[in-house]
């Protein structure tokens, strides 16, 4: 097997492991609906996995993208360019958490102006 052939299995299966533990969350997750709760909650559960494939897509975005600008910047020695890249990359995945947490459906009610807010989008 060849250096480049290694170095690519190196990134391939963590990248592998870490879909797989975020889907193995589903599976379980529906497995104790489904057995706890019934059939219709563990459609509310399926349901849902195409967000939770948005959320991770979308938290996993901008740190990918940031840490192979970072990358390339650092192995031209430009390390200013590099914290730069990861400086906007790190900013902008807190930017999109907080408006996740913020649109988030679920957050919604947890607040007497979340329940207004729920009602008005209703």
């Amino acid at each position: 097997m060849s250096a480049r052939t290694k170095s690519l299995f190196g990134y391939i299966f963590p990248a592998m492991g870490g879909l797989f533990a975020t889907y193995l969350y589903n599976v379980v997750d529906g497995i104790f609906v489904g057995q706890g709760v019934g059939s219709a909650a563990l459609g509310a559960v399926n349901i849902a996995v195409p967000f939770i494939t948005f959320v991770v897509t979308a938290a996993a975005m901008f740190p990918m993208g940031g840490a192979t600008v970072a990358a390339i910047r650092m192995g031209r020695g430009d390390k200013e360019g590099a914290n730069h890249a990861f400086m906007a990359a790190f900013s902008l995945t807190i930017f999109l958490s907080l408006i996740l947490i913020w649109e988030s459906p679920c957050c919604w009610g947890a607040t007497p102006f979340g329940s207004r807010r729920l009602r008005r989008k209703l």
